[in-house]
């Protein structure tokens, strides 16, 4: 998590250098309703309430070519039902979800209402089950859509697109449930859809829903030992969906 965040701030000075008086910064709080789902039996489920915290530079919102980076923390509590790992005994629980994402948005202006946006990131969590079992997540993804009404003064705001993750790696700490090695699962990344509904009360203040999500096919399957019998392990196909709502200052 230390390194993400030292990447990540060493990307957002080199962004800031490269800025002119043009540059606009935001940055934005809330709330978001996280849902996780596993295709097993029983099957694994995921809910409940994260809260997240943003912080965006943007280049320019002249028309044409500009970028943008975003920066997102969140974290919280949501309730499990699922099942245990190897016996698959029935048990519900509390997971504890933190995480960190990172994006930069290649951005086209047009003399329009519409722009475009090209976007590549990564997004890094740990997923604690207990206290014996946690799996850390990296997704690098790649966002393709369209942003209406980002130079109103006041007024509607929206965005949508899809979503592609193009690589993902599970670290499942098999080794701190007592097998002997630990491979990495590689879950297969499928599209899924993202959007936002906003409004700009005005030029210094929005209030904005929006909606994201993760696809997953199932996972490679590695075999674990404990040392007495051998293990079949793999992630199962699974989806996230998150709808937030934020209160974000524009300066």
């Amino acid at each position: 998590m230390k390194r993400a965040l030292a990447v990540a701030l060493s990307t957002c000075a080199a962004l800031t250098a490269m800025s002119g008086a043009r540059a606009d910064w935001s940055v934005g709080g809330g709330f978001e309703n996280f849902r996780w789902k596993e295709s097993t039996t029983p099957t694994v489920k995921e809910s409940g309430l994260r809260w997240a915290l943003d912080l965006t530079w943007t280049q320019s919102k002249e028309p044409g070519l500009s970028v943008a980076y975003n920066i997102k923390t969140y974290t919280g509590n949501v309730d499990y039902t699922g099942a245990t790992l190897g016996s698959g005994t029935p048990i519900s629980g509390e997971t504890h979800y933190r995480g960190l994402t990172n994006e930069i948005q290649s951005i086209y202006r047009t003399t329009g209402s519409v722009d475009f946006m090209l976007a590549a990131g990564w997004d890094h969590w740990n997923r604690d089950l207990s206290a014996a079992q946690t799996e850390s997540y990296d997704a690098l993804y790649v966002r393709l859509g369209g942003i209406i009404g980002a130079k109103v003064q006041q007024g509607f705001l929206a965005s949508a697109g899809v979503k592609y993750p193009v690589y993902v790696r599970e670290n499942a700490h098999l080794t701190d449930l007592g097998f002997q090695t630990n491979p990495r699962l590689r879950p297969r990344g499928t599209f899924s859809l993202y959007g936002s509904l906003g409004y700009r009360v005005n030029p210094s203040w929005d209030v904005i829903g929006y909606y994201d999500s993760f696809r997953f096919k199932q996972s490679n399957t590695v075999a674990v030992t404990d040392g007495t019998s051998l293990f079949n392990v793999f992630q199962p196909k699974s989806r996230q969906d998150v709808v937030g709502l934020k209160v974000q200052h524009n300066f």
